[in-house]
């Protein structure tokens, strides 16, 4: 619970998280279910939720393998969800956490997703450290 509550001061204080809400790299290929966490997030710090799928990271690197091999990697990003403050002031328990996260698991990115959070939207740039 004291990372959900990390999560939620660092978006309220205007910084980005990366949230994997799964909570686990898959074995198989088929994701797993997002935890209720994410939910919990976006209504307790009012963070818009921006879904992100990314296929094919486990071909290119398998759950538990030390070794990276080259695969072809494809990042789809799906449109802002943002809460209403009737939606941020009815949550309260799992249930409602967990109907938020499924809003958040859009039909455009095929129900898995991996979210970006982030409190204000805003362009994303690039590292310094990779402008070349």
């Amino acid at each position: 619970m004291s990372s959900l509550k990390t999560i939620i001061r660092k978006l309220k204080e205007g910084q980005r998280v990366l949230v994997f809400p799964e909570g686990q790299r898959t074995l198989d290929g088929n994701l797993c279910e997002a935890a209720p966490g994410v939910g919990l997030v976006a209504a307790k710090s009012g963070a818009v939720i921006q879904p992100v799928r990314i296929r094919g990271a486990r071909e290119a690197l398998p759950r538990g393998s030390a070794r990276i091999s080259f695969a072809r990697i494809t990042v789809s990003v799906g449109p802002p969800i943002y809460l209403t403050a009737d939606e941020q002031k009815a949550a309260n328990g799992k249930e409602d956490y967990e109907r938020i996260t499924a809003k958040s698991c859009l039909p455009s990115l095929h129900y898995n997703f991996r979210g970006f959070l982030r409190k204000n939207q805003r362009q994303i740039t690039k590292p310094a450290s990779l402008n070349g």
